[in-house]
């Protein structure tokens, strides 16, 4: 259901004049220059706006691929307040499968108004998985240092569709881990970019509870016919205290 859903939203952001909402934005490009290469759209998801004390408001989404390596990224934001980044992985050269895995996470941040939403919505170009990924970039068999690559966190993800008018869900490490910190966001499967009213519907609350993350979502009075869904983040590590 979601990669149908992915599906519906990337055809109608590229085939609608003014889709992506406020300024002209080109589409996205995350196939650009590449042979073989399928995309993928993500939702829009909500970036809240700064609650004070807090000077930004942050938003997390994952995408990835059914098969092969992220290839190529783009993202489009609803208000120039809002900014788009990824972490890649370390390595050389910078290419997918080394850079980029089959998942990637797009990290927005919002310096706009206080307590006003915006949104930004992801995609991703998966290519095939020839070569697959090389040996991260070290300074010697003996001396290389051990950050380099996936490193001591692991982030478990898991996603909730908001069908009901309000949703609990958790998200825990697995045993023999613990917790180290977590996000939650969420995401509207809509062709236009959400409005100020859709997003004002959605209410998101993340609490920790003995390790454990749970969130609240509720959808109000938005029509039934949008799909809605949540990312419970979870970054873990094995390593005690």
């Amino acid at each position: 259901m979601r990669r149908a859903l992915a599906a519906s939203v990337l055809v109608a952001v590229a085939g609608v004049p003014g889709a992506l909402g406020g300024p002209v934005q080109a589409p996205p490009r995350v196939c650009e220059g590449l042979t073989i290469c399928s995309p993928i759209a993500g939702p829009w998801v909500v970036v809240p706006g700064p609650v004070p004390p807090a000077r930004m408001g942050s938003a997390v989404w994952q995408l990835g691929c059914p098969d092969g390596f992220v290839g190529g990224l783009d993202a489009r934001i609803a208000n120039s307040w809002v900014e788009v980044r990824f972490p890649g992985l370390m390595g050389s050269p910078v290419n997918p499968g080394i850079t980029t895995r089959r998942t990637v996470v797009f990290n927005a941040v919002s310096v706009g108004p206080v307590g006003r939403p915006s949104s930004f919505i992801p995609f991703i170009g998966c290519i095939p998985p020839e070569g697959g990924p090389r040996t991260p970039t070290g300074v010697g068999s003996v001396a290389a240092p051990t950050q380099l690559g996936i490193g001591p966190i692991v982030r478990r993800v898991r996603i909730v569709e908001v069908r009901a008018p309000r949703v609990r869900a958790g998200l825990a490490c697995k045993p023999g881990q613990r917790l180290v910190a977590s996000q939650a966001s969420v995401g509207i499967y809509t062709a236009l970019r959400p409005t100020r009213r859709q997003l004002a519907k959605v209410h998101l609350t993340r609490t920790l509870i003995r390790d454990h993350v749970w969130i609240t979502v509720s959808r109000g009075d938005l029509s039934p016919t949008i799909p809605v869904q949540v990312q419970i983040h979870a970054l873990c590590t094995g390593f005690a205290t």
